[in-house]
């Protein structure tokens, strides 16, 4: 069955999406709401492209049922922002789009010459989305984190599971995936009608949120 895109609830609304892992939903959602989403891999592809499960038997990069279900509907590109030239192209796709989505981590775009300050003065209307694992500052501003990790300092770990047992978590990335949905209607309730917008913004998350009930 075909779908008009231009009649879909975002279909006006272009985006890129520069995440891993859990954070792919987002832009999934965005591409099945009627959304122009490009997925932007580095050479050699996505890490997403190797996370379990796997088709048995499927040669890599294509063996993936987590890529092939939270990056369908998306259009790819692949560029190595790293490089000069690289950078350019990602500039130039970003002065035309509504999203940005990226979960780099701290300072790491900003320090390629692409953070939000830079691409904004060519596309003032762009909403960026970032998300690192403890904020853009205090102590642990800089560390990474695993779900696990966001999981047991969020304290779901202490009331999951049984009294006589170690502590347990879900076997899914539960704090990526409660982000990236949230990511996803802040985008949308910030858009409204393409062209119209005055402005856009720059919202930091942070991976424990989720877990913390924000």
């Amino acid at each position: 069955m075909a779908f008009d895109k231009e009649t879909m609830a975002l279909g006006p609304y272009k985006a890129l999406d520069l995440t891993e892992g859990g954070y792919n939903w987002c832009g999934k959602v965005l591409a099945d709401l009627g959304a122009d989403v490009i997925k932007v891999e580095p050479p050699g592809g996505s890490p997403t492209r190797y996370h379990w499960p796997l088709y048995p038997g499927q040669e890599a990069p294509d063996r993936s049922w987590f890529w092939e279900s939270y990056c369908f509907n998306k259009r790819g590109i692949t560029l190595d922002i790293r490089k000069p030239e690289g950078a350019g192209l990602l500039k130039r796709l970003a002065s035309d789009v509504d999203f940005l989505m990226i979960s780099s981590g701290q300072g790491y775009m900003e320090s390629l010459g692409l953070g939000y300050e830079e691409l904004s003065r060519d596309n003032p209307r762009l909403v960026m989305a970032s998300m690192t694992p403890f904020g853009e500052s205090g102590p642990y501003s800089e560390y990474k984190a695993t779900d696990l990790v966001s999981w047991a300092m969020g304290g779901m770990a202490y009331i999951s599971g049984d009294m006589d047992r170690a502590p347990v978590r879900i076997t899914f990335r539960r704090r990526s995936f409660t982000r990236g949905r949230r990511r996803r209607w802040v985008r949308c309730a910030r858009s409204g009608r393409r062209g119209t917008r005055v402005r856009g913004r720059w919202w930091r998350f942070r991976l424990r949120w989720p877990c913390t009930g924000r």
